[in-house]
């Protein structure tokens, strides 16, 4: 079962959720509803140990989950962009996939600060 890294857009916060479904494409659907923040399904990786490879991503991602500066947890959703899971998606190897451009790991220009902007992340 795939673990997939679904983007909830907001220019000011942004916010991503990893999880787990057989069908992502439906998941996405289903968390959109009441939702009034876009939602768009960023990547994936095909795991077999779906649970496990989930909750390694999870204690990775800890220190910037939702509800941390709250005193509670989230569980699933993280202060992240799509640039952060980049390496995580490249690391996953012939596992890992962007949904939305064969390229989206090609560098094509960086910040002043020399970050590198990838093409096809997102809109």
């Amino acid at each position: 079962m795939p673990v997939y890294f679904i983007l909830e857009e907001n220019d000011a916060d942004w916010r991503i959720k990893i999880g787990r479904a057989r069908n992502m494409i439906a998941r996405r659907r289903a968390l959109q509803t009441g939702n009034s923040r876009s939602l768009r399904l960023v990547g994936w990786i095909e795991a077999e140990d779906d649970p496990g490879v989930e909750a390694q991503f999870h204690a990775k991602y800890a220190h910037l989950n939702v509800g941390r500066a709250a005193g509670v947890s989230s569980k699933e959703w993280f202060h992240l962009q799509p640039a952060n899971i980049l390496e995580d998606l490249q690391r996953a190897g012939i596992s890992g996939f962007v949904a939305k451009n064969a390229d989206a790991f090609e560098i094509v220009e960086y910040d002043r600060d020399a970050v590198p902007e990838y093409l096809g992340v997102w809109d």
